[in-house]
């Protein structure tokens, strides 16, 4: 059965990275892509959570990047919590997190805790009841709103403004892979440092980026792309993670 399941789970796999990668002449991508395949077995049969293994949840070449590329002397900033926090905490000075969602937080928090890591700023911001829903259009960063159903008649205005706190150009990396990330990304934009960079999750939804043609404006950003799966994730899904590299 084990064999048989190993079988099943690397003939979706490579079907899916042949289709989505290979076939569209990202030839690189799909090498990188293969390569992770025992890596996400190990992960989606596990019983752990990311908070266990200290892993974010994003592309695998996008993690094997950023392992190389974080220093100890990284200062950064975090939309959504979890795995990720403790990820990048041991691997530069310090981290400053916000997360929406209260049992998540208490999660993530007793994971901090437990871990001894010292260089975190944890800090919850609910989202908050909007009644002028009906004028908003959850695809305008100004606005503040979710396009998930599951946020319908709230808003995340403070959640996507906690970075306005900081001076510009306080961060070397900001993370965006929470909620109203296009919101978020408006706002984070002008902390980044020069040579620092802003990370994209799920950068396939083209509304978090539309907004922003400067982000590719090759004299001003530089950008990086990872495609390919992640952890946890189906073996017939892709996701990608956009680094922007600001010049």
């Amino acid at each position: 059965m084990l064999k048989r399941n190993i079988f099943r789970d690397w003939i979706v796999y490579s079907i899916t990275s042949i289709r989505f990668l290979l076939l569209k002449g990202h030839l690189n991508l799909f090498v990188k892509d293969m390569s992770y395949f025992s890596q996400w077995r190990i992960y989606r049969l596990s019983s752990k959570g990311t908070l266990d293994y200290r892993i974010p949840w994003l592309v695998f070449s996008s993690i094997s990047f950023l392992e190389k590329w974080l220093h100890k002397n990284m200062k950064l900033f975090e939309y959504g919590s979890g795995g990720s926090t403790l990820f990048f905490a041991e691997k530069t000075a310090h981290i400053i997190s916000a997360e929406h969602d209260r049992q998540w937080y208490s999660n993530t928090k007793k994971a901090i805790e437990e871990s001894g890591l010292i260089n975190i700023e944890y800090e919850l911001f609910e989202p908050e009841p909007d009644t002028d829903i009906s004028k908003r259009d959850c695809k305008n960063p100004d606005h503040y709103i979710s396009c998930f159903a599951e946020y319908k008649q709230m808003q995340f205005k403070k959640y996507a403004t906690a970075i306005d706190a900081y001076p510009e150009a306080s961060f070397d990396l900001v993370i965006v892979d929470g909620r109203v990330r296009h919101s978020c990304i408006a706002h984070a934009m002008k902390k980044i440092k020069k040579n620092g960079a802003l990370l994209l999750d799920n950068a396939d939804r083209t509304y978090y980026l539309d907004p922003f043609p400067d982000l590719f404006d090759q004299h001003k950003w530089k950008h990086v792309n990872f495609r390919g799966h992640f952890p946890y994730g189906p073996a017939s899904i892709l996701n990608t993670t956009k680094l922007f590299i600001k010049l």
